[in-house]
């Protein structure tokens, strides 16, 4: 449960009991809809910016009018996070135990990983571009055909 955070709380993961499957009732402050919207708000804004302070909050809500006691527990998600969390415990222990990867190792692997995802985007905009600017030019092309056509019937 490391990654996950409360959906209908304000906890973190690390305020969890690891012995408790669930969060105690009344343990900590409810979310609502208004909370949200104002989180939400921080976020954009650039106040909140570490994980702990996000708290998983990356849109506003979709359905202002639902809520959040009446939303039903994403049960694919969850085991998807699980599934995730085990897989990086586990990758952790190869990097302690099998590979004995330095600190500086694991922050440059981790930074390749960054730079190889933003290298991606980059690519991805770069083509959007690309794309974006042919169709520009190809309607401007036609439009200066049909002012041309035009102006020589005149």
């Amino acid at each position: 449960m490391s990654g996950s955070w409360c959906m209908w709380c304000l906890m973190a993961p690390n305020e969890w009991s690891k012995e408790i499957a669930e969060v105690p009732p009344n343990h900590a402050e409810e979310w609502t809809i208004d909370k949200l919207k104002s989180h939400k708000v921080l976020i954009s804004e650039g106040t909140l910016k570490k994980p702990t302070e996000i708290c998983g909050v990356v849109e506003f809500p979709v359905w202002d009018f639902v809520e959040i006691s009446h939303y039903i527990y994403p049960v694919l998600h969850g085991e998807i996070g699980l599934v995730n969390n085990a897989l990086d415990a586990f990758y952790d222990v190869l990097d302690d135990n099998v590979e004995v990867m330095s600190d500086e190792g694991k922050v440059a692997r981790n930074r390749t990983i960054v730079a190889d995802a933003a290298l991606q985007a980059a690519i991805e905009k770069l083509q959007e571009y690309r794309d974006r600017i042919t169709v520009d030019v190809s309607f401007y092309d036609v439009l200066k055909s049909d002012i041309s056509r035009q102006l020589q019937s005149r």
